[in-house]
């Protein structure tokens, strides 16, 4: 093919004016270098957003023919076009046409409070048939909300237009589904102040879980951490009691024992630190963390690093040491698991050595807890923006500190029950751990010379286990013979 002489001017002139035509009349495509693939792909995006518009003028149609009243009457009967998320893009807002009303931080914040104190739910105890609760839970499943939370609330409520309204009020907003909340909310307050230490203080309690306000106001008591968070958990512990959990009583009120206390915590952190290794770190003197492999996970989303921290109270280990859980999870479930770490350290670890046990105990119900995490009454107090239930403070009480004889009881179950513990595979990783440790090599010697001595004075290095590992060969031995139950271990 041969050109003509003058092309250049052609192609710079005349076809330059024709392209901008084409362009102009919407036949760009033409000049694609696939012009055929070019033009098809144009007819399928001019025919799906064609099916778009029409979706949309239906689902104008539906909501002008079928108003819903004001908040309650919220469109949620499965009102969603094919391809679109549960309950997201098509739910007709009731809000948006009711008068809306700007409240400060603190106004908000009294209204809630109000609200979730005195508002009666199922005034006249009206029960809902078992068919009912299972509609409703199966409907507001679909619309994302968590199905402890719905159980809680069918239980409740006389109706599903109540039980939505106990959902919107009661679950943090960290947990509510997106579209329960206004265009462009973010849940949260910001903080700015001038004094930077008392700040981060608020910040790190708060990063455990605990509503901003609750620490802020917490902390201004004593303006010190260590006291605001041991208060802020009491508050979690008493949360959805009747009556606020009583303080419990002062068994080391001495210097000597409260040194002992951190003599123990010390030793403890060192064994810690020797079986978790780098999964272990230690921000500050008084705290810990270790980040957890937890198990058991099902068909829950993954949770990447969870980690628990430790802060030692100053009667550890006759008192629960302060507990917080750091992943990206809600804070109420945060909370739980640890409300939840802490009943069991109180029924079964009191008066031990037990970060190694309560770490263990969160790797083994840590998505479990994720998907049942318990009622959220249990947690309210901490969660919200108000709490219900303040710190009880009372005088201080000293205690006779003798101890109670020991009742050598044989029991089987107790032997059988620490048999099965052995097999578990994660135990058994940390047992090769353990054997690291010099005192392993002399454990059959250190077994035999408490069993024939009254007092046994065990020297070692720093590091060594003398102190952590010596409890637990003697804790092993007794539980062989069917008396770890009657063991008392300081």
């Amino acid at each position: 093919m041969t050109l003509p002489p003058d092309y250049r001017g052609l192609w710079k002139g005349d076809f330059a004016e024709l392209k901008k035509e084409d362009v102009k009349e919407g036949r760009s495509w033409m000049y694609e270098s696939d012009p055929f693939s070019a033009l098809k792909e144009r007819e399928e995006a001019k025919a799906l957003a064609e099916k778009r518009r029409k979706q949309r003028d239906q689902a104008r149609e539906a909501a002008a023919s079928n108003p819903a009243p004001g908040g309650v009457g919220l469109s949620l009967r499965n009102n969603i076009s094919a391809g679109s998320g549960p309950g997201v893009h098509n739910l007709q807002r009731g809000w948006a046409r009711v008068p809306k009303i700007e409240m400060g931080k603190r106004t908000r914040a009294a209204i809630e409070d109000l609200i979730r104190k005195h508002a009666v739910w199922n005034l006249h105890d009206v029960k809902m048939s078992g068919f009912q609760k299972h509609s409703i839970i199966n409907e507001f499943k679909n619309l994302e909300f968590r199905e402890s939370h719905i159980e809680e609330a069918v239980e409740e409520c006389k109706d599903r237009e109540e039980t939505l309204e106990w959902l919107l009020i009661h679950v943090p907003e960290d947990d509510l589904p997106r579209w329960a909340l206004p265009e462009g909310y973010v849940a949260g307050i910001s903080m700015a102040s001038s004094n930077l230490k008392r700040e981060g203080a608020i910040k790190r309690l708060a990063e455990a879980g605990y509503s901003q306000d609750l620490a802020k106001q917490v902390f201004d008591i004593s303006n010190d951490e260590g006291t605001a968070a041991s208060a802020l958990q009491h508050i979690l512990l008493s949360s959805g009691q009747d009556a606020p959990v009583p303080e419990a009583e002062d068994s080391w009120d001495t210097e000597d024992s409260k040194e002992s206390s951190a003599s123990i915590w010390e030793e403890e952190l060192t064994s810690v630190h020797a079986v978790f290794g780098d999964r272990y770190s230690r921000p500050s003197k008084d705290i810990c963390r270790v980040v957890i492999k937890a198990a058991n996970r099902g068909r829950n989303a993954p949770v990447e690093f969870p980690i628990i921290q430790f802060r030692r109270s100053s009667e550890y280990p006759q008192k629960v040491p302060i507990i917080s859980i750091h992943a990206a999870l809600p804070s109420y479930i945060r909370l739980s698991m640890v409300k939840q770490a802490l009943n069991h350290a109180a029924d079964n670890l009191i008066g031990e050595q037990m970060l190694f046990f309560l770490i263990d105990w969160m790797e083994q119900n840590f998505y479990g807890i994720i998907e049942r995490p318990g009622k959220l009454r249990e947690i309210s107090a901490a969660a919200s923006t108000v709490s219900e239930i303040q710190p009880v403070r009372r005088k201080r009480k000293v205690v006779s500190r003798h101890p109670r004889p020991i009742n050598w009881t044989l029991n089987s179950q107790s032997k059988d029950a620490w048999t099965r513990r052995q097999v578990d595979p994660k135990l058994q990783t940390k047992i090769q751990a353990r054997k690291t440790l010099p005192a392993w090599d002399m454990k059959e010697i250190i077994i035999d010379m408490v069993n024939s001595h009254q007092v046994t004075i065990i020297s070692g290095e720093t590091g060594s286990g003398k102190s952590t590992q010596s409890a637990q060969f003697i804790l092993d031995d007794l539980y062989q013979r069917s008396l770890g139950d009657s063991t008392k271990i300081m």
